[in-house]
């Protein structure tokens, strides 16, 4: 009733208005949270933690956790408080921090943290990247943050923004490379904390050491995309191996069974070292292979068709790599990895730059190969005979159907 609503602005008068208006159209038994953008999500988050409404919370927690990527994970951090409240979403929140290190310290908006969201970051215990980049990361977050005094960032200021990350930092697990060229030579640390450090190094125990520092020697654990256990391994079998070709729109179809399917990673290996031209074995080379993953509408079955559900997605992969090295092409998209529709036919092509290790088929029905989440088999390109595909491993996770 009207009254009823005059009452409720009385109470609730710390909300933004249309965080207010969503909340009060929950309230009042109308469910448009799956309409809401992320920013808005949040903010109706939380509300509902202050004003302990669960129902609320708990649709939230379904709504948002979809929608979070390394590219809005900050918002969610900057609500630590109440997001962490919510199970789904915090635990995707750290898995983006654990397994997307790289991207969230060279994201633009890190420098922009709060110190909070920064020594949440750095206070895990395992990340992906390795130590000497967590130190990089936090003295790019405290140049940016840092007062300047007449334009200049002087070492002291330097060292009053680190400070509070300085325990959680396990500098007695670099090089002393990295040690000497990237820390020492900051100033940030005193003469007696780089001392100390070096005599942990060297495993010497110190009869005391300093609360000010992070004297920790066991390096922090290490994880990797595909650590993930619900990772699920596709490997390649039964097929003859064709050496040192180049991809030219080779790779597989994959049609999908009862449950939604997130690609995450594929495995292939670069070619053998020629045997004629006398090639050193660490010799290496750049490779630039694109991955297009593409859906295939079929009548019945894509309200869509004869159109794709979706335009292409091309994923870009650049990097310098050993002859006969297996190398893993992390399949994400927009800072998500791809999802496959269940039952739904797509096509993943590779091209490349180099020539790669490829698995051979005279036709494309003697590579097909069925499995309990999906059937493979290999694509069929231009006028070729044969057919390839450079997958010599592919990861997935499967995700039921709710």
């Amino acid at each position: 009733s009207f009254s009823c609503l005059i009452l409720l602005f009385s109470i609730i008068t710390d909300l933004e208005p249309d965080t207010f208006k969503n909340f009060l159209v929950f309230l009042y038994g109308h469910d448009n949270t799956s309409s809401l953008q992320l920013e808005a999500a949040v903010s109706l988050l939380c509300a509902a933690e202050k004003y302990d409404v669960e129902d609320l919370k708990s649709r939230l927690d379904d709504v948002i956790t979809p929608q979070v990527t390394v590219d809005n994970v900050f918002v969610v951090l900057q609500n630590a408080l109440v997001c962490e409240n919510a199970p789904k979403l915090w635990e995707t929140v750290n898995e983006i921090i654990q397994y997307r290190t790289e991207q969230v310290f060279s994201h633009t908006e890190f420098p922009k943290v709060s110190p909070e969201v920064l020594l949440h970051i750095v206070q895990q215990e395992s990340l992906s990247v390795p130590e000497i980049d967590v130190w990089r990361a936090a003295l790019n977050w405290a140049t940016h943050q840092a007062q300047p005094v007449e334009g200049v960032i002087s070492a002291e200021n330097l060292r009053l923004t680190i400070f509070p990350f300085l325990k959680s930092i396990r500098l007695c697990t670099l090089s002393t490379e990295h040690l000497v060229k990237e820390v020492q030579v900051t100033q940030i640390l005193t003469s007696q904390e780089m001392r100390d450090i070096s005599l942990l190094m060297a495993g010497i125990k110190l009869s005391e050491s300093s609360d000010l520092i992070c004297m920790e020697t066991e390096e922090r654990g290490r994880i990797s995309l595909l650590s993930d256990k619900r990772i699920k391994t596709f490997t390649q079998q039964g097929l003859s191996v064709a050496q040192n070709c180049k991809l030219t729109g080779d790779g597989i179809y994959i049609l999908t069974k009862n449950s939604s399917i997130e690609l995450c990673a594929v495995e292939c290996r670069t070619c053998e070292i020629p045997s004629l031209k006398m090639t050193p074995k660490k010799r290496t080379q750049e490779y630039k292979v694109t991955v297009k993953i593409k859906h295939i509408p079929h009548e019945g079955v894509n309200s869509t068709y004869p159109e794709p559900e979706h335009p292409p997605l091309e994923i870009n992969y650049v990097e310098q790599l050993e002859y006969d090295t297996d190398f893993v092409i992390p399949l994400e998209h927009d800072y998500k990895n791809v999802i496959l529709k269940p039952n739904n036919l797509y096509a993943i092509e590779f091209t490349s730059n180099n020539e790669v290790q490829l698995w051979y088929s005279a036709t494309n029905g003697d590579s097909y190969q069925v499995t309990e989440s999906f059937d493979i088999k290999f694509l069929h390109p231009g006028n070729c005979t044969n057919c390839f595909s450079p997958i010599k491993n592919l990861y997935y996770k499967e995700h039921d159907l709710q």
